[in-house]
């Protein structure tokens, strides 16, 4: 039995210094974050697909500064 599944995450990180333009544009906001994020949706991914009774899926691993870079 096949089926595709569509996937959006967010992430919350929390600073005490100013939100400004500069900082969305920072390599936190567009490589860092996204890279400390998605593991955990890895781990999630599998572990539904498991307790759902299929065979668990492994995301592919994903390089955010070549990513970013190839934009």
């Amino acid at each position: 039995m096949g089926f595709s599944y569509e996937v959006e995450y967010e992430s919350i990180f929390e600073t005490d210094n100013a939100i400004d333009e500069e900082f969305m544009n920072s390599h936190f906001v567009s490589v860092n974050s996204p890279a400390i994020a998605y593991p955990f949706l890895r781990a999630y991914m599998a572990n539904l697909m498991l307790s759902s009774g299929h065979d668990p899926i492994m995301l592919p691993t994903i390089n955010f500064t070549r990513f970013k870079n190839n934009k």
